[in-house]
């Protein structure tokens, strides 16, 4: 999903039209981040299914990591695509 997220960020070339969806979408994904971060690390400490969660290294660390890795992947796509590194105005519309 972040690699799909980075690559259409970086295939779109039209102007962003649709920048306050983009702040309000993000937005969501940091909160909901947040919740289900807590809601991880509530599981982890619990007697039941905290041996079980702590075997998992990498989706433990995500998961805990999650609102920061939303916050990263939402500033770095959202600076691919309105700054336009994709392709000069050449390459889209041929030499003049």
């Amino acid at each position: 999903m972040i690699i799909t997220m980075l690559a259409s960020a970086w295939l779109v070339k039209r102007p962003p039209i649709f920048l306050v969806i983009w702040v309000i979408v993000s937005a969501v994904a940091v909160i909901v981040a947040v919740h289900i971060s807590n809601s991880y690390l509530l599981l982890l400490n619990n007697a039941d299914f905290g041996s079980t969660l702590q075997s998992f290294k990498g989706s433990s660390y995500i998961l805990l990591n999650l609102p920061a890795i939303a916050v990263t992947l939402s500033l770095f796509s959202g600076l691919i695509s309105l700054i336009s590194l994709n392709k000069s105005k050449h390459e889209t519309e041929g030499l003049p």
